[in-house]
């Protein structure tokens, strides 16, 4: 494992066996179950001092009004994880409350956060894993955040959910959580973005 490249707690590898991991971004593509579109996606990792503020830099991408879903697997027995939708959120607004939010989200490794665009198919969301993956159409905008950031394109990028791994919370990391989701006034859905239609 790279010693420049730290992972937070919510996601980590089972085993120290000397694995690789880097920063960077590799491109991909899935077809939306609903719509029947092949969507390209941006999938993303980087250490963890630079994951939270470079998700809320690719959602300032999306617009000033968004739509957001908070993930939950917290219940073990669930196979599936439960999504907390809120439409027609101004995007500071949410950005504040992500903030004010951000040592749990981003070290409770059975929450996850999807912001969607109003009106567009575009979705960035920074899943259980820290892993932050790009719906879109089009990537330019996206893109040019990354390059910004010095993060590279690397095809071969090794992901940590794609090696043995373990996740870690906490039952305050799941009141905090369900906080958050009472804050934004959101209400349970069974389906909501782009990433949960792949399901």
């Amino acid at each position: 494992m790279s010693s420049s490249f730290a992972f937070s707690s919510a996601a980590f590898p089972a085993s120290n066996d000397h694995t690789t991991f880097v920063e960077g971004y590799r491109k991909s593509t899935f077809k939306d179950n609903l719509t029947e579109q092949e969507i390209p996606s941006l999938v993303i990792s980087v250490s963890k001092e630079k994951m939270f503020d470079l998700f809320l830099e690719l959602v300032d991408v999306l617009g000033d009004s968004v739509d957001v879903i908070l993930e939950s697997s917290h219940d073990s027995g669930k196979s599936r994880h439960i999504d907390h939708h809120r439409e027609g959120i101004d995007k500071p607004i949410l950005e504040s409350y992500l903030r004010e939010f951000e040592e749990t989200l981003l070290n409770d490794g059975c929450s996850g956060v999807a912001v969607m665009a109003q009106g567009k198919p575009m979705e960035v969301q920074f899943d259980e894993h820290k892993v932050i993956v790009v719906y879109a159409q089009k990537m330019c905008a996206f893109e040019k955040v990354l390059r910004w950031n010095g993060i590279p394109r690397k095809d071969d990028l090794l992901l940590v959910n794609e090696v043995e791994h373990c996740h870690s919370t906490s039952e305050q990391y799941e009141e905090d959580f369900y906080q958050l989701v009472n804050i934004l006034g959101c209400s349970e859905a069974a389906q909501g973005g782009i990433s949960d239609r792949m399901l």
